[in-house]
């Protein structure tokens, strides 16, 4: 059972979860997916990270981890051909990033911030973002 869908107004501070192995496998493939430009891969390797989060205040980042399955959900219509459910799900994938003003499981979260702000006359370009981990 996936964990509760925290509300962003609920969020008063949010730590990087503590990942299991599968966890952390799981996340890397996600990146490794996402740099490839499989966006749906990449979507569905962080839901396997998502989903054993719990309800606890230890796991209040799954809306972080939410808003980057988003966001990869959203560059996944984006390519193929559903602009107006990739723009839904960017826009969703905004509101919960911009939670953040740091690094989240070594991911530059604010980049990914200014990158959405920056393109958002132009998302194609954002397809061009490739993620770099900083340490994990």
């Amino acid at each position: 059972m996936p964990p509760r869908k925290r509300k962003i107004e609920e969020i008063s501070t949010i730590q990087d979860p503590v990942l299991t192995s599968e966890q952390e496998d799981a996340f890397q493939k996600g990146i490794d997916f996402f740099n490839s430009g499989e966006y749906w891969e990449a979507h569905e390797a962080w839901e396997d990270v998502w989903m054993p989060m719990t309800n606890g205040p230890e796991d209040d980042g799954e809306i972080i981890l939410r808003g980057l399955i988003q966001f990869t959900a959203g560059l996944h219509g984006l390519t193929s051909e559903k602009p107006g459910l990739g723009e839904r799900n960017l826009q969703k994938a905004t509101r919960k990033l911009a939670l953040l003003s740091h690094n989240f499981l070594g991911i530059d979260i604010p980049e990914i911030n200014r990158l959405l702000e920056k393109t958002h006359s132009n998302r194609e370009s954002v397809t061009e973002y490739a993620i770099q981990i900083e340490t994990m």
